[in-house]
């Protein structure tokens, strides 16, 4: 699995939400089929000391992120896919 990662401090809400992201909340939708065309789901995953931001650009990467014995606290958002596209190293 290769993951697309938006790199940036150690935590990151901060800059997704300058970035105009909206905050769906800590439960994942079962599909990206459920996410509006032209919008992007991203999880910032608290890892302890820094936080993991990855953009879900396809179902086999969301199962991967919720892969139940991650135990992580997650959060799930939605912003512009061109904005993540322009984050993601």
């Amino acid at each position: 699995m290769s993951g697309k990662y938006i790199q940036g401090p150690t935590r990151k809400a901060g800059l997704l939400e300058s970035h105009g992201a909206k905050l769906l909340g800590s439960s994942p939708p079962k599909s990206l089929s459920e996410i509006p065309a032209g919008k992007a789901l991203v999880v910032l995953a608290d890892s302890g000391p820094f936080d993991a931001c990855a953009w879900m650009f396809d179902d086999d990467e969301l199962k991967h992120w919720n892969d139940p014995d991650d135990y992580r606290l997650k959060s799930y958002w939605l912003l512009d896919t061109s904005t993540v596209m322009m984050l993601v190293k």
